[in-house]
């Protein structure tokens, strides 16, 4: 029984669903945000044991971390780029660092789209029902369903 996470991440939380044998189901944690701490390391290393333990609770076979947009047109600064992209890079150590270490799909859009047979034109986000008709739980349009859509395209 394949049993991947998928794992969506904002500026502000990580989004998660799992698939077991091809088929999104509900659990928890449906979203993970770094906790409230007045410095921002602090709160990363907070939100790396959340995420360590939710980890460690899901015992998934594979975590697929699906990656953003990309819009070349996008002018965004920096300080609206690291927040997301410093909870990807947690998401990613605390896969690899797992006892035993969980195997890790670092993955585009288009390669969700391939692998799930869906068209290239348009955005992701208005593909998802061609896939998964029913939000599954909390947290869905453009958050959990981009992770669920990445779990059942995760390569194990």
């Amino acid at each position: 029984m394949a049993k991947r996470l998928g794992v969506n991440c904002s500026s502000k939380y990580a989004f998660l669903a799992v698939a077991e044998d091809g088929v999104i189901v509900l659990h928890e944690p449906q979203r993970i945000q770094p906790p409230p701490g007045s410095e921002e390391s602090e709160r990363l290393s907070g939100f790396y044991d959340h995420f360590a333990r939710a980890l460690a609770d899901l015992q998934p076979d594979e975590v697929c971390l699906i990656m953003p947009e990309n819009d070349p047109r996008s002018r965004r600064t920096h300080s609206e780029l690291e927040p997301r992209i410093a909870i990807e890079t947690i998401v990613r150590l605390v896969a690899v660092r797992a006892e035993p270490p969980v195997p890790l799909a670092v993955l585009a859009r288009r390669t969700v789209r391939s692998r799930l047979d869906l068209p290239l034109k348009g955005k992701l986000i208005d593909l998802v029902e061609q896939v998964i008709p029913e939000a599954v739980g909390k947290h869905w349009r453009d958050a959990r369903d981009l992770a669920a859509l990445a779990a059942l395209a995760g390569t194990g």
